[in-house]
Parts: structure tokens; sequence; C-alpha cells
């Protein structure tokens, strides 16, 4: 008896413990990691044996039940002991069955040749005479088994969790939210195989006689077909998984581009504008001297004793070098035309819009570079600003600290949402394919300069102030 529940009660402590660690590594647990671990693989176990050690002998489980059950357990732990997250927790399900159902069939085969051997083994020195005794024959016995135990497990767990190790290396976009179709076409894989399993299962052996006779028996070409079939099997599911997350690295890197390019679009608009405007004020200088004879002609010439039209011609020209002038000046015109226009936009919307910016002093950071920061960094600003009733602020600032440039921006802000895996913010935005990745151009234009992002929320005079701090360093590029 004791020997007859070494295997399947290994085979429960190998899945326990490598459910839990797969578990672990996609989803959210609600207490501490390790713990959670420990109280999967205890729980694991229990109902594992309770069902088909005990429930099993007296009500006999079918092949198809039997899954829908480790399905129900795993998906109760996940609850128990997880954040619930249901389109992960069903891929882990299927993936972890998929593989669990395949691989017993290889480990099964391989225990039934492990055991063979032992028997031929045992039928060879039973015959010479080398087992002589009752005592030696119960110690070959139980010597035997226990190896063929632990080759069986050990190709388990090599491969179960060789298979899981890959999908948990390969699947490195976690945060990634699925459409119906691209889950469906992820998780399919792992239905097939759990499918292809149960039919597996119910011609692995059947019972003539009152025997068991297993189909290798009948068919030997299934001992390299049935473990061949499997391996494909696991290679479906490791290969589609592969496939989905470049596919998605694709997309996101081709949407990523698009946001550049629309900056790029947008500084060369700017860079434009500016040139524009050092145009006008050319155009300005060369017609002031004819301005100033006109308004010395008006004043010696006394048609205009009043000065009531001298007036108004001063005022056009007032008005004129106003729309020239900038009310930040912060060294570069580029950075000139960027805070002056996001001024405008946030004055429209009805936020404050203070700016204590300078161009650093040496010119050893790219102004486009700069300008990408600025631009998103200023936008998200207004954004979070929109939503905020009341008093509502942004500032931006910058200083210099030795070979450090430090640009900061503060906004108030209503509420932020933050992916709990990576700790990124998330876009607001409905269109959220083509938004969310301020932050992105912001870091990638940071570590272009060995620098990097730091963010930090704070509560001053009643308000929730967003604290966007991004450091370059002057001379690593």
């Amino acid at each position: 008896m004791f020997r007859q529940m070494m295997l399947p009660v290994s085979i429960y402590f190998i899945c326990g413990v490598l459910s839990g660690l797969y578990s672990c590594s996609f989803l959210t647990s609600k207490r501490n990691k390790k713990l959670t671990c420990f109280l999967w693989m205890i729980l694991y176990i229990i109902l594992q044996f309770l069902a088909f050690e005990v429930v099993a002998r007296k009500y006999p489980i079918v092949d198809v039940i039997a899954v829908v059950i480790n399905a129900t357990f795993i998906f109760a732990l996940q609850l128990f002991l997880f954040r619930k997250d249901i389109t992960k927790q069903f891929f882990v399900i299927a993936t972890f069955l998929a593989g669990k159902e395949t691989v017993k069939y290889i480990a099964s085969i391989v225990y039934h040749i492990a055991f063979d051997w032992e028997m031929d083994l045992f039928n060879s020195l039973f015959d010479k005479g080398l087992l002589s005794t009752t005592k030696q024959v119960d110690g070959f016995l139980g010597f035997g088994n226990i190896i063929v135990f632990l080759i069986t497990d050990m190709v388990y767990v090599l491969l179960l969790g060789g298979y899981l190790h890959l999908i948990n290396k390969k699947f490195v976009r976690r945060e990634y939210k699925f459409s119906k179709p691209e889950y469906f076409f992820l998780i399919t894989p792992a239905i097939c195989a759990i499918c292809v399993s149960v039919a597996i299962r119910m011609m692995f052996y059947s019972v003539e006689d009152g025997v068991p006779v297993f189909i290798y028996e009948k068919v030997t070409a299934t001992l390299v077909w049935i473990p061949i079939a499997c391996i494909l099997l696991l290679a479906s599911i490791i290969i589609t998984v592969i496939i989905f997350q470049n596919i998605v690295g694709y997309h996101d890197e081709m949407l990523k581009s698009k946001v550049l390019e629309s900056q790029v679009t947008q500084i060369q608009r700017e860079v434009a504008e500016m040139q524009e405007i050092y145009s006008d004020i050319k155009g300005l200088k060369h017609d002031m001297r004819n301005h100033l004879a006109n308004i010395a002609m008006c004043i010696t010439s006394g048609v205009d004793p009043e000065g009531l039209e001298l007036k108004d011609y001063i005022g056009e020209m007032e008005e004129t070098i106003n729309k020239l002038d900038f009310a930040f000046q912060t060294g570069n015109p580029i950075t000139d035309v960027i805070i002056h226009h996001k001024s405008q936009e946030a004055i429209k919307k009805n936020i404050k819009f203070t700016s204590d910016f300078s161009y650093p002093s040496k010119k050893q950071i790219d102004v486009y570079d700069v300008g990408v920061i600025l631009n998103n960094a200023i936008d998200n600003a207004i954004e979070a600003c929109e939503k905020v009733e009341g008093d509502r602020e942004i500032t931006v600032l910058s200083y210099e600290k030795g070979n450090l440039f430090f640009i900061e921006i503060h906004n108030t802000f209503f509420d932020i949402v933050m992916d709990d895996e990576s700790g990124m913010l998330l876009s607001h935005k409905a269109d959220k394919e083509m938004h969310g990745f301020g932050m992105y151009n912001i870091e990638k234009s940071a570590q272009k300069y060995m620098g990097g992002t730091d963010i930090e929320l704070q509560n001053k005079d009643g308000k929730r102030i967003f604290v966007l701090t991004v450091m370059l360093c002057k001379t690593c590029e």
C-alpha cells in the first residue's frame, strides 16, 4: 500500500510546488509571496489527495470530470491566495493543466519502461540464484521501486518544470490587456492539449479479462509516438506564447514610433513657427526706421494736434511687438516656443501656469530631447489638471547640480492609475493603444543621457501634487 502511494503523492507534491511558483509569477499575492507559495503547496496536495486517493477509490471519477476538478481546485486557490485577475487566472489554469496532463503520459511510459527493466533484472538475478531468500527479494524490489519512482519523478519535474519555466520566461508583457481574439489565439493551444490528453487517457489502457492492458503493449510504436505527440503539444503552447509576445512587442514598437514621429512633427512645427517669428522680428526691425520717421513727421507737422491718430498708430505698433514677445525666456528659442504654447493651452483651460525653466547653460543636451520631455510631461500635467475641480496649477522648473540637469513638473491631480506589476503610469484615455507612451518617451530621452525619472506624490495646502523629476547627465551622452 505504501509503495502504491509513493508515486501519486510525489506527483502531487511536485505539481503543488510547480503550480504555486508558476501562479506566483503571473498573479499578485494577497500575502507574502513565500507564505503564499507554502499555503498553495499544502492546500493543493491535501485537495488532490482527498479527491483522487480517498473519494475516487469509492466513487470512480471519469477523465473529463478529473480535469474539471483540477481546474476548479486551482481556480479556488487562486481566488483565496491571489488578487482577482480573471484573464491571467484562466491562462495559468489552462497552460498548467495542459502541461500536467500531457507530461504525465510521458512520465507514465518512462515508469513502465523502467519497471520492465527492473523486472528483467530481477528475473536475471533470480535465475542466477543471486536472489535466493525472501529478504533479498523484498530488498531488491523495494530498492528497485524507489529507483523507478525517482527516475519517473525526475522526468516529470524536468519536463513540467522546463515547460512552465519557458512560458514564464517568454511571457514578458504581462501588463498587456488582451483583446478577445488575441486571448483566444493565446489560450487555444493549451485547451487543445488538454482535450488531446483526455483522449489519450481514454485510450491509454483498457481492461481485458479483469486485467489492465496498456496501449503500448498492443501497439509498440506508441512508446515513441505518444511522447512525440505530447512534446509537440507542449512546444506548440510555448511557440504560441513566443509568437504572441513578438507580435505584441512589434505592435507596441510601431505605436511608439508613431508617437515619437508625432513628437518630431510637433518640434518641427515649433521650429518653423520660431523661424517665422524671427522673420517677423527682422521685418519689424527693417520697418522701424519708417515708423519712427512717420511719428516724427506727425509730431512736427502739427496735423494731429491732439495726438489721437498718433496714439492709435503707436498702439498698433505696440500690439504687433507684443505678439512677438514671450512671457517665458528660457535661453533657447525652441523651449521658449514650447513653454509659451503649453502655457497658453493651460490658461485657456483655467489652469494656473508658472515656469522657472532655463535651458542648460553649456548646451550639452540636444534641444530635441528636452522638447520631447517638456511636451510629454506638460501634456500629461494638463490632462491631469483637467480632472481636478477648483484650483489647478502647473509649475515647470529646472536646475543644475554639477554635471546633472534636472527638469521638474509639478501639477495638481485628482487620481492616477499605476500598473501593480510594472509600477508604470497607465493612461486614462479611451484610446489606450495610441496613448500612454508619454512616460515611455520621457524615459527614453532621459536614458539617452544616462538619466532617469522619479515620481513623487505630495500634499500641499490641501492639494494633491504630482511631481515628476527628470534627471539628465550633461556629459554622459
